[in-house]
């Protein structure tokens, strides 16, 4: 059997194992085409241009030195003549090699992980931003709470709440209130008051648990045994409790704090309004 372009072609697919499917997919050229090429009918395909194509193709998937395929194509169709400019438009024109035929794809991916990449940094440093500009956003201050204040002319006794009610109960009876502060003038007088102590003391031979909270701070918390003595000071109140209040006396301003016998028992004191 002659040695002819096509027999070269077959027999060095054949050691490879693959089909004219296979070479098909890898040149993306027609099985039919192949199949011609394969068989030397040459009627049935292209230009001689568009042959060396698909010979420069078919060895290039082959991993095959193209030029001598491409001889004898020459010697099987007579046509000794080949352009070396014509050879350059055909390898430009060439199927690409299966491993390159990814690279647009790859370079797409890529731009495309870079634009999301960029995407994402910028939402980041907006964030950043506002998180920033919160930040620096000076808070602004509450108002300052109101005092009370009482007529120049009254009387107001904070010592006690029977205190408070007998002064509020003798303005009303007088007719003044209101009337009579109009009456003197805007003159007001400002309530305030000091820090006060008082003494808690563990009578002898008695214990009891005992917690004191002074302006809303735990001052103390824990067993108040036999002998023990503390003084504390509060500025505005304290809150007391004693889980056995016959073991404890409490002392202000040289005065003994009533207290239930009956425990646990929470006691608060107050300060005196000046």
């Amino acid at each position: 059997m002659p040695v002819t372009l096509g027999t070269m072609l077959r027999e060095e697919r054949k050691k490879r194992g693959l089909t004219i499917f296979d070479i098909s997919g890898g040149t993306r050229i027609m099985q039919s085409s192949l199949q011609a090429l394969e068989d030397d009918d040459y009627e049935h395909l292209p230009v001689p241009g568009y042959v060396r194509g698909y010979i420069l193709s078919y060895c290039r998937f082959l991993r095959l030195d193209a030029g001598p395929f491409l001889r004898q194509y020459e010697i099987d169709t007579g046509n000794q003549r080949q352009s070396s400019i014509e050879d350059l438009a055909i390898n430009n024109t060439a199927v690409a090699e299966s491993n390159d035929q990814h690279d647009i794809p790859w370079r797409t991916a890529i731009i495309l992980g870079l634009i999301l990449l960029v995407i994402v940094v910028g939402v980041f440093t907006l964030i950043a931003v506002r998180n920033k500009n919160s930040a620096n956003n000076p808070l602004q201050t509450p108002p300052p709470s109101q005092e009370t204040t009482a007529p120049a002319g009254s009387t107001t006794s904070t010592s006690s709440a029977g205190g408070a009610m007998s002064g509020s109960g003798t303005g009303a009876a007088n007719g003044t209130g209101s009337g009579t502060s109009a009456a003197t003038g805007d003159s007001t007088q400002q309530l305030t008051t000091q820090p006060f102590s008082f003494i808690i003391q563990a009578k002898s031979g008695a214990a009891s648990h005992l917690t004191v909270i002074c302006d809303g701070v735990q001052a103390y918390s824990g067993s108040f045994a036999s002998g023990m003595k503390e003084t504390f000071t509060a500025q505005q109140t304290a809150t007391l409790t004693i889980a056995n209040p016959p073991a404890l006396t409490v002392t202000r301003d040289g005065k003994a704090v009533a207290i239930s016998n009956k425990g646990p028992v929470t006691v608060t004191l107050h300060a005196t309004a000046q």
